[in-house]
């Protein structure tokens, strides 16, 4: 349910899990990049 999702969400964001996983989406994202960059060239 909805509910159980958003104390899950609130949870994360409590214990700073939230903040590490955008850094790791983040640092996935700009490799990529970084790697398309190469590819392109």
């Amino acid at each position: 349910t909805t509910g159980n999702d958003n104390d899950d969400w609130e949870v994360a964001v409590d214990t700073g899990e939230f903040d590490k996983r955008l850094e790791q989406q983040e640092k996935a994202r700009a490799a990529n990049q970084v790697n398309f960059c190469f590819v392109l060239d």
